[in-house]
C-alpha cells in the first residue's frame, strides 16, 4: 500500500498548565486519505505516578477525562476530515488532558502504526474498546475466508477522484469492496449520504483490473435505535450500496463463503 499523509499527537496529563509539566498517556493518529482517526490511552496511571511522584491526584477524574476523550473522538470522527479540523479538535481540549500539536507522519498501516507509536511514546497496557476495524479484522481474517479475500484494495472514486481504501474485498461477479464506517449518533444520515454518492459512482464504473464494482459498508452505530439503521440502509440500498451492521457480520461471512470466488478462480 502506498503511504498517505497523516498526523499524530501525544495525549498528555498536565495537572498545572502554568508549570508546563506533563506525562504522556496516549497517542492519536489521523490519516484523512484512509479515513482513519483513533486514539490509544494508557489503561492505568502508573506513568503519571512515576512522573509526578506521590502527589494526590483524583485518578477517578483522570480516568473519566481519558474515557471522555475517546468518546468525543468517536462522536466527532466524521466531522474531522482535514488537518485544520484536527487542529480545531486539539485546541478545544481544556482540562488536565491535553493533546500536543499534530506532527506529520507517512501512514500505510494505521492500526499497526498507532500501536507502535503508543509503545514508543507511552508504553504499558493500552485501554481501548474494540472498534469497527478491529471487530471486522477478527471476523474476516479466518482460514475459511482467506482464499476468497483481497486485502488493502485502493479504488479511485470516479465522482470526485478520491481514492477509497477498502481493507477487504471479494469477487462474485462484481468486485465487492468492504469498507468499515462509523455512523455518528447525532446525524447518521450525513455519513450515509456521503457513502451513497461514492457507492453509486463506484457501481456505475468498471475497474480495469477487477471489473464491475460494488461497495459494502460495515456500519458501527452509536445510536441504539433500529430506526436509524433502517433509514441508513434504505438510503444506501437506493444507491447500490449494501449495509451490514456490526451485529450482522455473520451474514457477510455467509455471503463471502457461498458466493465468493477464490482469488485463483477469477480473471483478476
Amino acid at each position: 500500500m502506498k503511504p498517505h499523509k497523516g498526523w499524530f499527537s501525544v495525549v498528555q496529563f498536565c495537572p498545572d498548565p502554568n508549570r508546563l509539566e506533563s506525562a504522556n498517556i496516549g497517542v492519536l493518529l489521523f490519516c484523512p486519505a484512509l479515513e482513519f482517526l483513533d486514539v490509544r490511552v494508557a489503561s492505568d496511571n502508573r506513568r503519571i505516578r512515576r512522573f509526578f511522584g506521590s502527589q494526590d491526584f483524583d485518578f477517578t477524574l483522570v480516568n473519566s477525562f481519558k474515557k471522555g476523550l475517546q468518546e468525543r473522538l468517536r462522536n466527532e470522527h466524521e466531522a474531522i476530515s482535514d488537518h485544520e479540523q484536527l487542529l480545531d479538535f486539539v485546541d478545544r481540549r481544556a482540562n488536565q488532558i491535553r493533546i500536543s500539536p499534530p506532527r506529520s507522519i507517512r501512514v500505510t498501516e494505521p492500526e499497526k502504526q498507532l500501536n507502535e507509536l503508543f509503545a514508543e511514546l507511552v508504553g504499558g497496557p493500552v485501554h481501548r474498546e474494540p472498534g469497527v476495524q478491529d471487530r471486522l479484522k477478527r471476523t474476516l481474517e479466518q482460514p475459511a475466508l482467506e482464499p476468497k479475500l483481497y486485502f488493502s484494495v485502493p479504488v479511485r472514486v470516479p465522482i470526485d477522484g478520491r481514492t477509497l481504501e477498502a481493507p477487504y474485498a471479494f469477487q462474485n461477479g462484481r468486485f465487492n469492496l468492504i469498507k468499515p464506517v462509523r455512523f455518528r449518533s447525532d446525524n447518521p444520515l450525513q455519513t450515509a449520504y456521503k457513502y451513497a454518492v461514492e457507492g453509486d459512482s463506484i457501481y456505475q464504473s468498471e475497474h480495469e483490473e477487477f471489473g464491475k464494482l460494488k461497495l459494502l459498508v460495515v456500519g458501527s452505530f452509536r445510536s441504539k435505535s433500529d430506526e436509524s439503521k433502517t433509514v441508513v440502509s434504505r438510503v444506501l440500498e437506493n444507491h447500490h450500496v449494501t449495509l451490514y451492521a456490526m451485529d450482522e457480520l455473520d451474514k457477510l461471512v455467509h455471503k463471502i463463503l457461498t458466493t465468493g470466488k477464490n482469488r485463483t478462480d477469477d480473471a483478476a
